[in-house]
């Protein structure tokens, strides 16, 4: 099971760009302190069919080459 994280849409889109953007880049360490961590991978965005995501969120999936509703 992945995780995902849920946040108001009133959060500024530059903040939830960079919590995005530090959990991809931090990915490794986190898989350290929790195992499960490893199924929160890119690749996993396409199990989500209820959330929309945030516009800060989309701006960095985007600028990674993911292409998302």
């Amino acid at each position: 099971m992945y995780n995902f994280a849920v946040v108001s849409k009133d959060l500024p889109d530059d903040l939830v760009y960079a919590i995005v953007k530090a959990f991809y880049a931090n990915h490794d360490r986190l898989v350290e302190a929790q195992a499960s961590a490893r199924e929160s991978v890119v690749e996993n965005l396409k199990h989500n069919e209820f959330l929309p995501y945030h516009p800060g969120a989309l701006r960095y999936y985007r600028e990674i080459g993911v292409e998302l509703p």
